[in-house]
């Protein structure tokens, strides 16, 4: 009974590492070529020579031969002893070197783009000078408009007091132009009384005169008449 059981468990065991190794991959190790053979065996016919690292599904493996499938799809047998479970030294060589080109011109792009932001921060850089020299001007142009509008408004208080005192000199003209026509007219309608007393004066020394010298002559004329 216990010789059965043992039996059991060692083919179970058995079975597991055989579905283990028919879930791997493995690899062509650091041999140059391998032979990928119709059965097992060298006696077997040659199918294809697979390269080191040429990866190879595993569908059976008695230990000294094993059944695999390459890339292409051919199956066939290969030695055990010719595989491993991790790539081969030249595979991962080869991918190291990839790796390295790669990396070095993801490098290289970065040093451009570096090169790229350091021409930008060069630019910003003048930029920023530029706008310091354009702040600096502004604020000295300004100063300088701030003492135009400062002696504008000067002189626009000093034109408005020209205005007042102009107005005022007007108003006065004004006044002035009005006592002068009152004046003006005072003096006219004296004028026009003193001419109308000299010439009714005048007349009446005339008339009286006139009187006289008719009187007169009457006089005369009842003397020489003998009246």
């Amino acid at each position: 009974m216990r010789l059965k059981t043992l039996l059991s468990v060692l083919l179970a065991l058995q079975l597991l590492s055989a579905g283990a190794a028919l879930a791997a991959t493995r690899y062509v190790s650091d041999e140059l070529t391998i032979t990928l053979r119709r059965g097992k065996g060298n006696d077997f016919k040659i199918l294809k020579m697979l390269k080191v690292g040429t990866p190879l599904e595993v569908l059976d493996d008695d230990g000294q031969w094993a059944q695999v499938r390459e890339p292409g799809g051919t199956t066939g047998y290969v030695l055990t002893q010719f595989l491993t479970g991790e790539p081969p030294k030249a595979m991962v060589a080869a991918n190291l070197e990839k790796d390295n080109a790669r990396l070095a011109e993801e490098l290289k792009q970065v040093k451009e783009s570096y090169k790229d932001v350091d021409t930008l921060v060069n630019r910003f850089k003048s930029q920023i000078g530029e706008l310091e020299t354009g702040k600096g001007q502004a604020e000295k142009g300004l100063e300088e408009y701030r003492g135009k509008y400062e002696k504008l408004r000067e002189e626009a208080r000093n034109v408005v007091k020209l205005q007042d005192e102009r107005d005022q000199l007007a108003n006065e003209n004004q006044q002035l132009t009005t006592e002068v026509n009152a004046l003006r007219a005072e003096r006219n309608s004296v004028l026009r009384t003193a001419m109308i007393k000299w010439f009714l004066a005048g007349g009446g020394v005339l008339f009286f005169g006139w009187m006289v010298g008719s009187i007169s002559r009457k006089k005369a004329k009842r003397s020489s008449l003998g009246w």
